[in-house]
């Protein structure tokens, strides 16, 4: 593949224009910063198609060969229009598609050219925004070739409401702290658990309007940790409290399926992973999952004990925990594969579970090292492992995960008199180490995602005592420095807690500081590729405490759950025993329709 920019004095004629749902005005020719094609036939190059001359042209032959154009930032097109080679007596079969990152396409025409004219046609669809266009050819009725003149995009001038609310949700269940726990959206619904140390709710919300669907309260006291939604069930996992033995606390891990249209419970799968003596408070965790395939993956820690000999007091038994991952059958909870390590006075746990083709990407921490293990999706068996510390020295904790078709991707942390973040990128096929990227400064990563080739790590900074909220851009195949976007509301403590990305958008949750007794709950949107920033939403309930822990972005919306205080002590302080929890629906602002 080949990339031809075009003459510097029309590249300067750019328009600025930011993403947002869009409202046309004026239709107008849109700049393009350059061009490239799948291939090209000798001479006939693929910016012949912008040089203003109907004389040259690209061509390639072949089926589904394609020419592309960038331009240069993301705009609002509605219109191409096409000088076709000898287009007065052949007729060219081709698709049009766009995309806002040059790795997710959209198709909005498939045709054929009217085979009547060697000027111009036009070919118009619904307004949508994207900065990249390709033309897919299909041959003509007389061959395999595909053979372009000249391209115009058009568009029109869009306006940018990116970020505006399209609806929210408050939930107090028992008039005390209501912390969001699991945020999940699939077949239109959205699906939120939120609870406190005593009870727990389940609701499914309209992904459209946030009317309530239903709503359901554990009987029993559970803490939830993760959720997801797959084929008609919805999933939450985590541990559910047992009777105290001897003032001592245990748990068992749990995972529940209810049915997504009604709440309905289907089945409940809890586990006592080595059965614990009564002198003992043996805590089990799941604590994330991923759906695949009618199978449900969990991650987390089981209990098991281990005896040493003290020299005055004899065996004395120990608790410690195992890194553990389990695998059910999504229609029934059996449990289908059990993998775990454990070692004698060392703990582990999972921390991130995910799921590429035939590989369960499990990563966490054990006997101090982070580690990556990949186990095979039907069988549990490993596949292969990476362990790691920090300059190879210190202990390091995992704390996020992604994945791509090609690597994987972790990000971890350390804490010594400063923080510390790094990020690694391993062959997914191998676990061989391909890049490490240290984060400068004194900056600890919370989040991890990638988007088309790139890789986005959120957290914080911290620079003379105040904490800034971070969000560094490396590029996905070798790890170099893309760009970084940093930033302090005003003068406290603003923090990262949660990133999303979708359609050429990082999407970043959070929280900012507005004074000592102010915490304002914070969506920003920032372009994938420059780090800059597209809208904000930025909101105080109660001038109180307000933070967004959590965040999705499904076609063009951005969901986000957290919580707000509600009341204040008599001193006029936050009172955070009694916390709303608050789900917020908000436009992504890529225009898909009109």
């Amino acid at each position: 593949m080949r990339w031809f920019p075009i003459l510097a004095g029309l590249a300067e004629l750019t328009f600025g224009l930011g993403l947002g749902q869009l409202q046309a005005q004026t239709p107008r020719a849109l700049p393009i910063a350059s061009v490239w094609a799948s291939s090209h036939r000798d001479s006939n190059l693929p910016e012949h198609t912008i040089d203003g001359n109907l004389h040259t042209r690209w061509a390639a032959q072949g089926d589904g060969q394609w020419i592309g154009y960038d331009l240069g930032a993301a705009q609002c097109v509605d219109e191409i229009s096409v000088a076709w080679r000898q287009g007065d007596s052949r007729t060219a079969a081709f698709d049009i598609r766009v995309s806002m990152d040059a790795g997710d396409w959209t198709s909005v025409f498939s045709g054929q050219s009217s085979g009547q004219t060697l000027g111009f046609e036009d070919y118009r669809f619904n307004a949508i925004s994207a900065r990249y266009m390709q033309i897919v050819g299909h041959g003509n009725n007389h061959n395999n070739w595909n053979a372009i003149n000249e391209v115009e995009i058009r568009g029109a001038m869009c306006q940018q409401s990116g970020g505006a609310l399209i609806w929210k949700n408050q939930f107090d269940l028992e008039h005390t702290f209501d912390l969001p726990d699991a945020l999940a959206v699939a077949d239109n619904r959205v699906y939120v658990v939120s609870g406190s140390e005593t009870a727990s709710a389940v609701r499914a919300l309209s992904l459209d309007s946030g009317e309530l669907l239903w709503q359901k309260k554990p009987s029993r006291e559970i803490k939830v940790n993760e959720a997801g939604a797959q084929d008609g069930r919805f999933f939450f996992i985590g541990s559910i409290m047992l009777p105290d033995i001897e003032d001592r606390s245990q748990s068992d891990g749990f995972v529940r399926a209810l049915d997504a249209s009604t709440g309905e419970r289907l089945w409940t799968y809890q586990f006592d992973f080595d059965h614990a003596p009564d002198n003992l408070s043996f805590n089990e965790n799941l604590t994330t999952l991923a759906v695949a395939d009618g199978r449900v993956f969990v991650g987390g820690s089981g209990a098991f004990q281990t005896i040493y000999i003290d020299e005055e007091d004899g065996p004395i038994l120990e608790e410690h925990q195992a890194f553990l991952v389990l695998a059910l059958d999504a229609s029934t909870g059996a449990l289908l594969w059990q993998h775990e390590l454990r070692q004698d006075e060392t703990d582990g746990f999972v921390t991130k579970i995910i799921v590429r083709g035939e590989q369960v990407l499990a990563a966490g921490d054990f006997a101090e090292d982070g580690i990556v293990r990949a186990l095979s999706a039907s069988t549990g068996q490993l596949l292969w492992e990476d362990r790691f510390r920090y300059d190879n020295n210190s202990d390091a904790d995992t704390v996020a995960l992604a994945a791509d078709q090609d690597r994987v991707y972790v990000a971890v942390s350390h804490q010594d008199q400063h923080d510390h973040g790094f990020v690694r990128a391993l062959n997914i096929q191998n676990g061989i180490l391909l890049w490490d990227d240290h984060i400068p400064g004194d900056t600890r990563p919370s989040t991890l995602r990638v988007g088309a080739s790139s890789v986005f790590v959120g957290g914080f900074t911290v620079i003379d005592s105040n904490i800034d909220a971070h969000v560094r851009a490396l590029d996905a195949e070798h790890g170099s420095f893309l760009w970084q976007h940093q930033f302090d509301l005003d003068g406290g403590r603003d923090f990262v807690q949660d990133i999303a990305t979708a359609h050429g958008v990082v999407v970043i949750a959070g929280s900012s500081d507005v004074d000592e007794t102010i915490e304002d709950a914070m969506v920003k949107a920032l372009d994938a590729a420059t780090g800059d920033t597209l809208w904000v939403d930025q909101f105080d309930l109660n001038s109180s405490a307000d933070d967004l822990r959590l965040v999705t972005i499904v076609d063009d919306k951005v969901i986000a759950a957290g919580f707000s205080a509600i009341a204040h002590n008599a001193d006029g302080s936050v009172n955070f025993s009694d916390l709303d929890a608050v789900t917020r629906v908000l436009n992504l602002g890529i225009c898909p329709d009109c």
